[in-house]
């Protein structure tokens, strides 16, 4: 039976951000989730079953995302963990937001989605195996520019550019599982912090610095090409430039 449980935690952060989330304060909170060494663990009874941990946040853009996991077994479709970085709503299963995967039989690697209302759409996948569980330190950032990058014990494991913002309120771990794993997840030095890429040069536009290196225009009927139309930029600096405001008037509409 797969079933739907919130365990919501209000304790607080001793400021919003730059902080990492202690569980020395939660002995004895959260009927399915206990607190061992200062280690979040689940302690759910033993029936297959899906349980979730969710905290209150609000920020899904320019953050860093820290956590330790891990699974005492062999990640599988029946036993996998899913780490919310956003959530919309409590209830993880049927949230928009974007989540990390872990737990695939056959493809034991990270999978990174995209979901909407409940629907998953995958954005990208590691290479490492992680076949037999076990311990893995996982950092996730997102750029000022909408770049993802998922560290996998300290490496690059994957990026990718994902720009849709998602009204966040939640971050949070889902946990699926038999029975006899019911008590085999654990979570530690879990943090969110701000996160500003001293890579990134934000330019203001300077006279051609960005061009139109192609249009096409929608002809009817359509000849040899296809029935679209598109404009294309160029940016001719070495740097990143931010597009935000910007507006396009063509026929001063």
């Amino acid at each position: 039976m797969k079933n739907y449980l919130t365990t919501v935690f209000l304790f607080t952060f001793f400021s919003l951000f730059a902080q990492q989330l202690t569980f020395d304060k939660m002995q004895g909170e959260g009927e399915f989730f206990g607190v061992k060494n200062s280690r979040l663990f689940l302690n759910a009874p033993a029936e297959s079953s899906k349980k979730q941990w969710i905290y209150p946040f609000s920020k899904s853009n320019q953050v860093q995302w820290k956590a330790i996991i891990d699974l005492k077994f062999s990640p599988s479709n029946s036993n996998a963990v899913d780490w919310y970085l956003v959530s919309s709503t409590e209830n993880l299963q049927q949230s928009s937001g974007y989540l990390i995967h872990w737990g695939m039989s056959g493809a034991d690697i990270l999978q990174f989605y995209k979901q909407i209302d409940g629907k998953k759409i995958k954005l990208a996948e590691g290479k490492t195996i992680l076949a037999s569980g076990g311990e893995i330190h996982l950092t996730v950032t997102k750029n000022q520019l909408g770049e993802w990058k998922v560290y996998l014990n300290n490496q690059v494991e994957f990026s990718f550019i994902e720009n849709e913002q998602i009204d966040n309120k939640y971050i949070g771990f889902l946990c699926t599982y038999t029975k006899s794993n019911s008590k085999g997840f654990s979570f530690d030095n879990i943090s969110l912090t701000d996160f500003v890429d001293s890579t990134i040069v934000l330019l203001t536009d300077s006279l051609h610095d960005v061009v139109f290196s192609e249009v096409l225009i929608d002809q009817e009927p359509s000849v040899f090409l296809p029935k679209s139309e598109f404009i294309e930029l160029y940016n001719r600096t070495d740097q990143a430039i931010q597009l935000n405001n910007w507006i396009l008037l063509v026929d001063n509409q």
